[in-house]
C-alpha cells in the first residue's frame, strides 16, 4: 500500500487503562475479571453518550475516537467521577483505578481501527497519568481550556522512549490530597505563635509579589536599535551557550542554531535575522535586550546545552524583548546517537511555538499538517488570498489546488478554498455569485463535521452578509467567538462581521481580545477597531488606536486612509481646524487621493445613519 492509498485524518484519541491490573489478576483472577466487566459497564455507555467510538480493546485497555476534544475531556471526567463513586461502594480487592490520556493527532484508519503517532501519544499520556487521573496533550489543552469549567495543570515536557510531548493534567476537583487529623493537642500559645508566624510570612510574600515587576528581564530601548523593528514578526536565534565547555562539543552551537534558523526561514510569517549578522553575539553572555537591539528584532530565541558522557540536554527560551517577558521554554534530552532526531525535534517545536506565540497562529490548525513544509505552503496560499485583488484570488486558487494534491491536512486547505470562492463575490469578480456562495457554503458545512473550531461559523456569517441575512450574521459570528475565544484568526474576522452589522460593543470586545493574544495582528484589525470606537463615540481611544497604526501604514504606503479616519474623528469632536489639517496630510500622502473612493472602503455596513454621519464629517474635513 502506498502513502497515497492510506486513509489519513486528524482524530481525537482517548486511551484508558486500569492501573496495576496485572497485579490484581495475579491476586484474584475471578474478582479482577468481574471488576473489569463492571468498569466497562460504566466506560462504554459514557463514551457512546459523548459521541465517541471505541475502535480497539485489549484486556483492560480501551481506545476510543472522538470528533470533539471537548466531548472527549468531559467524557473522561464523567468516567473518572463514576468509577471513584463506584469504588466507595465496593471492597478494596474489587476497586479499580483508571488512567486516561487524550491526544489530537494524525492517524491512519484501516478497517475501522486507528494507527499512527496520534494513537501512540494518547497511549503514552495514559501511561504517565496518575491513578484516577487524566492527562491531555498541549493541542487538546489549547482547544478545551476556555470551553470547560475544569482547571488544568501544566506538567511540562514529558518523554517516553523517543517520543516527547507536553502534558496537562485535568483537575476536576477530586484529586485533592486527604488531610489526616492529628491525635495530639497543641497548646494555645503554640497555636497563637503559629498564626502570628503565618501572618508575617503571608504579608511578606504578598509584598514580594506586589512589588515584583511584571517582566522577566530588562526590555529593549527602541532608541538603541541598530535597525527599526519590521512590521512582520521578527526574530533572531542567539548562539546557544555550552554549559560544559569542551572543544569536542563546541560544534554543537552552530549545529543547533543553524538547524533552527533553516526551519524558521521557510515561513512567510516570520522575518528571521541570522545570528552571524549580529555583532553583539561575539560578546560573552550578552543580555537579551542587547541581542534584540543589535539585530533590530522584537523576539530572541536563546538557549544552552550540556553534554555529559553520551547524553545531551538542550534548553531553549523564546523571549519578547519589547515587553521583557519569556513566552516559552523547552527542555530536550537525548543521547548523542540520536542527535539528528533531537535537533529536528527542537527546530519543529520552536517553529510551532514561534508561529503561535509570535505570529499569532492557531495551534489546532497547525496540528492538521504533517510537515512544516505543508504548513508553510498553506501560509503562502493564505498570504496570496489576503491581497484581495482579482489576480491574487486566482493565484490563491491555483496554490490551494496544488497543495491539495500533496498536503496531509485537508481541512484548513479545503476551508481556504471556501474563502476564495466567498472572496470572488465580495470583491465583485464572480461570474455567478449564487453558484460561488453555494459552493462556499458546502465547504463550510463540511468543516462543521471535520473540525471543532469557529471557522465554519464565521465563513457562514460572511456568506450570510453577502446575502443580506444580518440576523444570521450576528449569530454565526458570536458562535465562532464562543467556540474559539483564543483563536487569533477567527476572533478578528468575527469582529469585523459584528462591526458591519452594527454590533459595536461585541466587535470592540473581539478586537480588544485579538490585540491581546496577537501582538502582530493583521492590518485590518486596528483599522476596523478604530472605526468601531468612532461609532461608539469613544473618540480619544479611536485616535490612540489609529495613531499607533500610522508608522506601519506609512511604511506600506497606506497612510492616507488612516489619516482620513483621524480627520473624521477630529471633525466629529468639533475640532474642524485640526480635522482639515490632518486631511491635508492624507492628501499629501497620496497623489491620487479621492474622498469618494476612501469612503467606499468604509461602506460595508448596515448602519446607514452612522455611515452618513461619518461621510459628512469626512467631507467637512477634506473638501
Amino acid at each position: 500500500m502506498t502513502s497515497e492509498d492510506l486513509n489519513r485524518k486528524i482524530a481525537i484519541i482517548f486511551a484508558a487503562d486500569i492501573a496495576e491490573y496485572s497485579v490484581k489478576m495475579a491476586d484474584n483472577e475471578q474478582a479482577a475479571m468481574q471488576a473489569l466487566n463492571s468498569i466497562r459497564e460504566i466506560v462504554d455507555p459514557l463514551i457512546a453518550m459523548h459521541k465517541g467510538r471505541i475502535f480497539h480493546t485489549a484486556g483492560d485497555s480501551v481506545m476510543a475516537e472522538f470528533k470533539s476534544p471537548t466531548e472527549a475531556v468531559i467524557c473522561a471526567v464523567d468516567i473518572q467521577k463514576a468509577i471513584i463513586k463506584r469504588n466507595k461502594t465496593v471492597d478494596t480487592p474489587k476497586q479499580m483505578n483508571l488512567r486516561i490520556g487524550i491526544n489530537m493527532g494524525d492517524v491512519i484508519e484501516q478497517d475501522g481501527n486507528l494507527f499512527g503517532e496520534g494513537v501512540n501519544i494518547a497511549a503514552r499520556l495514559e501511561a504517565k497519568a496518575s491513578n484516577d487521573g487524566i492527562l491531555i496533550s498541549k493541542n487538546v489543552f489549547e482547544l478545551v481550556n476556555s470551553r470547560t469549567s475544569f482547571s488544568f495543570i501544566n506538567l511540562g515536557t514529558q518523554q517516553v522512549k523517543k517520543t516527547r510531548f507536553q502534558a496537562y493534567q485535568v483537575d476536576f476537583g477530586l484529586g485533592k490530597p486527604k488531610i489526616s487529623k492529628s491525635k495530639s493537642k497543641l497548646s494555645l500559645p503554640i497555636i497563637l505563635a503559629s498564626i502570628t508566624a503565618l501572618m508575617v510570612i503571608t504579608v511578606s510574600v504578598s509584598i514580594f509579589f506586589l512589588q515584583r515587576p511584571l517582566r522577566d528581564f530588562q526590555p529593549i530601548s527602541e532608541q538603541n536599535l541598530t535597525f527599526q523593528i519590521p512590521d512582520t514578526p521578527s526574530i533572531t536565534v542567539a548562539p546557544f551557550q555550552n554549559l560544559v565547555p569542551d572543544d569536542q562539543t563546541a560544534y554543537l552551537e552552530k549545529s543547533i542554531v543553524d538547524n533552527i534558523i533553516s526551519v524558521l526561514n521557510g515561513s512567510p510569517e516570520l522575518f528571521v535575522v541570522t545570528s552571524n549578522t549580529v555583532q553583539i553575539d561575539k560578546q560573552k553572555d550578552p543580555e537579551i535586550r542587547e541581542i534584540a537591539e543589535a539585530a533590530g528584532v522584537r523576539y530572541v530565541l536563546t538557549g544552552n546545552y550540556q553534554v555529559i558522557g553520551q547524553n545531551i540536554r538542550i534548553t531553549a527560551h523564546l523571549n519578547d524583548a519589547l515587553k521583557g517577558v519569556n513566552l516559552w521554554s523547552g527542555k530536550f534530552d537525548s543521547s548523542l546517537d540520536e542527535l539528528f532526531s533531537v535537533l529536528d525535534d527542537i527546530s519543529n517545536t520552536v517553529f510551532e511555538e514561534a508561529h503561535v506565540e509570535v505570529a499569532g497562529k492557531n495551534r489546532s490548525e497547525m496540528a492538521f499538517f504533517k510537515t512544516n513544509t505543508d504548513y508553510t505552503e498553506y501560509l503562502e496560499c493564505l498570504d496570496t488570498f489576503q491581497y484581495y485583488t482579482p489576480d491574487k484570488n486566482r493565484q490563491a486558487e491555483v496554490c490551494v489546488t496544488e497543495l491539495s494534491k500533496t498536503a496531509q491536512a485537508s481541512a484548513p486547505v479545503r476551508a481556504l478554498l471556501g474563502w476564495i470562492y466567498w472572496q470572488r463575490v465580495f470583491i465583485g469578480i464572480s461570474t455567478n455569485p449564487a453558484e460561488d456562495i453555494t459552493f462556499a457554503r458546502k465547504i463550510a458545512d463540511e468543516m462543521l463535521i471535520k473540525i471543532d473550531t469557529g471557522e465554519p461559523f464565521v465563513l457562514h456569517g460572511w456568506l450570510d452578509f453577502l446575502e443580506g441575512k444580518y440576523d444570521s450574521v450576528s449569530r454565526n459570528a458570536l458562535k465562532a467567538i464562543e467556540i474559539d475565544p483564543a483563536n487569533a484568526s477567527i476572533i478578528p474576522t468575527a469582529g469585523s462581521l459584528l462591526r458591519r452589522v452594527a454590533r459595536y460593543e461585541e466587535a470592540k470586545a473581539a478586537f480588544v481580545q485579538t490585540m491581546r493574544i496577537n501582538p502582530n495582528p493583521p492590518l485590518f484589525v486596528p483599522l476596523e477597531f478604530g472605526f468601531t470606537l468612532t461609532a461608539l463615540g469613544e473618540y480619544d481611544e479611536a485616535k490612540r488606536v489609529l495613531k499607533a497604526t500610522l508608522p506601519r501604514v506609512t511604511r506600506e504606503g497606506q497612510a492616507a486612509g488612516v489619516l482620513m479616519d483621524l480627520a473624521v474623528v477630529n471633525s466629529l469632536e468639533g475640532n474642524l481646524k485640526k480635522a482639515k489639517q490632518v486631511c491635508a496630510e492624507a492628501k499629501a500622502q497620496s497623489a491620487n487621493f479621492n474622498l469618494d473612493s476612501q469612503l467606499a472602503l468604509e461602506g460595508g455596513t448596515v448602519d446607514k445613519a452612522f455611515l452618513a454621519k461619518f461621510s459628512d464629517a469626512a467631507r467637512q474635513a477634506c473638501l
